[in-house]
């Protein structure tokens, strides 16, 4: 699938990527904007069109990618309707400690799912990158602070920033 992604990519096509198994009508449909041997990193579209934000995941729990497709023109449509653009400017080498340097770097909210929970397990603004762990100052969905969470790398199964939820709320704690 990562080279499916890759031509993607290349092709600026729009695509919707399947990683849930359990869920087979759950998907992302966005941009490939970076892609590595263990990550893809999608711009993110909102089934109205609209920019949903950064999303980081494995590319081994990538099942399933459809280009082309009806719905993938409908989405197109509603995007260039709304003139909507691809405005991130990511780093190629995409690792979990370089996306979260990126997300610190440019103050976005995030949102992290960790142990393929499909839960957002931590929310808030990245405080600090270590070699094994990240750091997120957590907020609470109404933009109340609600503690740091130290997590390992190795747990974290998707890293989504930016996204419509995330700038309401960031939209709030300003």
């Amino acid at each position: 699938m990562k080279n499916i992604c890759e031509k993607a990519m290349n092709d600026k096509s729009l695509v919707s990527i399947y990683t849930d198994r359990n869920e087979t009508d759950s998907f992302l449909v966005g941009f490939v904007l970076a892609s590595s041997e263990q990550f893809i990193l999608i711009q993110s579209v909102s089934s109205d069109g609209l920019n949903d934000g950064l999303e980081l995941c494995e590319t081994k729990e990538i099942y399933r990618v459809d280009i082309n497709g009806k719905y993938e023109s409908k989405i197109m449509k509603l995007w260039k309707n709304a003139n909507q653009e691809v405005v991130y400017k990511v780093p190629q080498d995409i690792t979990l400690a370089s996306f979260a340097a990126y997300t610190q770097e440019n103050n976005y909210m995030v949102s992290i799912e960790t142990c393929n929970s499909e839960l957002h397990d931590s929310f808030g603004l990245v405080e600090n990158v270590a070699e094994d762990h990240i750091v997120i100052k957590g907020y609470d969905k109404y933009g109340a602070e609600d503690g740091l969470n130290y997590i390992k790398f190795d747990c974290i199964t998707r890293f989504s920033c930016d996204g419509i939820y995330e700038r309401n709320i960031q939209a709030i704690i300003q």
